[in-house]
């Protein structure tokens, strides 16, 4: 068999293989991106019944009523996990590329309105990947 034949099939079989894979690969991003799209919307209902979730005032009071049974804490402590897992998404899903993560949602935003809340929960911040735990870390030094 020629050579130049099975080079142009192996090389015509790699180049297949590498355009199938980025379109999947595509495909699944804005799949994704669809997702993280609703769990926004549905974060924005969320403080649109409860405004003060993302009141910067409200947000640091967090430190001192953290064991507050008081329902508008509860809440907060709640609201937060479901921002920070949702940050944590987006991280991943931009394998950390803070360009990619920001032109998508506001990210940085929202670590810093409610780091005291991320700094002060030590039981809920293990539950986090360590590469978004340090992004963290580093945005609200």
């Amino acid at each position: 068999m020629d050579t130049t034949l099975i080079v142009s099939a192996l090389l015509s079989t790699i180049i297949s293989a590498v355009i199938s894979y980025r379109i999947a690969n595509n495909k699944n991003v804005k799949s994704e991106e669809a997702r993280l799209n609703e769990q926004i919307l549905e974060l924005n209902k969320i403080v649109i019944k409860y405004p003060y979730l993302e009141d910067d005032d409200f947000c640091k009071t967090w430190p001192d009523n953290r064991y507050s049974k008081e329902e508008k804490y509860l809440r907060y402590d709640s609201y937060c996990c479901i921002v920070f897992n949702l940050l944590e998404q987006i991280y991943k899903l931009y394998k950390g590329n803070e360009d990619k993560m920001e032109n998508f949602f506001y990210v940085k935003e929202l670590i810093r309105r409610h780091k005291y809340w991320w700094i002060s929960t030590f039981e809920n911040i293990d539950g986090y990947n360590s590469n978004f735990r340090e992004y963290a870390k580093n945005i609200v030094k």
